[in-house]
């Protein structure tokens, strides 16, 4: 029940994201580079969030589904691409607005600051490197368990197998964690020095701008800790027995990630929290004029 309103509750919100931007870019409205960043961020997380419903549900109702050699690398290596793409996009995010809205003097930040764009494509293209090494050794490992497992196939799914796919990918997850971790740690450190000198400022609206930012900033690395150890001690896991109920709070966790963090985005943005509002109060007066009892 948890996992399912995660799913609606993800998709909702990362819906909502691609949506706004899609129909700006479609009204020829020029989008910045964050919303193209978001936008391809809620892309990733909308797939990653319906495969892994998926793969849950066949686990669950449909085991022997998940057997058949080509279905299960077509599943394994499209959430590998879509994790993949869901961090590093992320990570990107982070950096970009460590760039943009961090204040310090240092000559080198001042020298990216300037190229942030650049800077932000450098990192998602480099990022391709590690994706191929990760699909070469996915493919290796399934290639493994179809010339390995036999009468037992399903306990070699649910726990060796396993253990082959999630132990590298949490391997390729360190960098883009460690690299999120130092920017926003840095951002943060950043806001909270201007929050303390400007923040009693009355109408200070950069203050207030960075107060908004600090919160989401501060709920993204919280976000993303907990995705992270949760992946880490599902990896480490699985040389023990596991129930049910545990792998499902390991899924219930993970993707706590994507679906909370699109929620942090629509609050910490200002053009998307502007429509969500306007929205909220159109359905609103929509409800309360049907409501309304017709005059006599």
């Amino acid at each position: 029940m948890i996992f399912s309103v995660e799913f609606l509750v993800g998709n909702l919100g990362n819906g909502f994201v691609a949506l706004v931007n899609g129909r700006d870019w479609l009204l020829g409205r020029k989008l910045s580079a964050v919303d193209q960043i978001l936008t391809a961020l809620s892309v990733s997380r909308i797939g990653l969030l319906g495969l892994t419903f998926l793969n849950w549900w066949a686990a669950l109702y449909c085991p022997s589904s998940l057997m058949i050699p080509s279905r299960l690398r077509a599943v394994y290596i499209s959430w590998t691409v879509l994790n993949h793409c869901s961090l590093w996009l992320a990570t990107s995010l982070s950096i970009y607005y460590f760039l943009r809205i961090a204040n310090f003097s240092n000559a080198f930040f001042l020298y990216l600051r300037f190229r942030v764009r650049r800077v932000v494509w450098c990192i998602l293209l480099t990022s391709l490197a590690p994706l191929l090494v990760n699909i070469m050794l996915m493919n290796s490992h399934i290639d493994i368990w179809v010339r390995g497992s036999g009468t037992n196939a399903s306990h070699t799914l649910s726990r060796e197998f396993s253990k082959l796919l999630l132990a590298p990918n949490l391997a390729f997850s360190l960098l883009p964690f460690v690299l999120s971790l130092v920017a926003v740690l840095l951002l943060l450190a950043s806001l909270w020095q201007h929050w303390r000198c400007w923040g009693a400022v009355a109408g200070d609206k950069r203050a207030e701008a960075h107060r908004w930012a600090l919160g989401s900033m501060a709920a993204f690395l919280l976000l993303y800790i907990l995705f992270f150890l949760t992946f880490l001690l599902h990896v480490w896991t699985l040389e023990f027995p596991q129930k049910n109920l545990t792998s499902l709070f390991y899924k219930v966790i993970a993707v706590m990630f994507p679906t909370g963090h699109s929620i942090v985005l629509i609050l910490g943005t200002r053009k998307l929290r502007g429509v969500a509002l306007s929205a909220l109060r159109r359905a609103a007066g929509s409800c309360r004029g049907v409501r309304r009892p017709p005059h006599p």
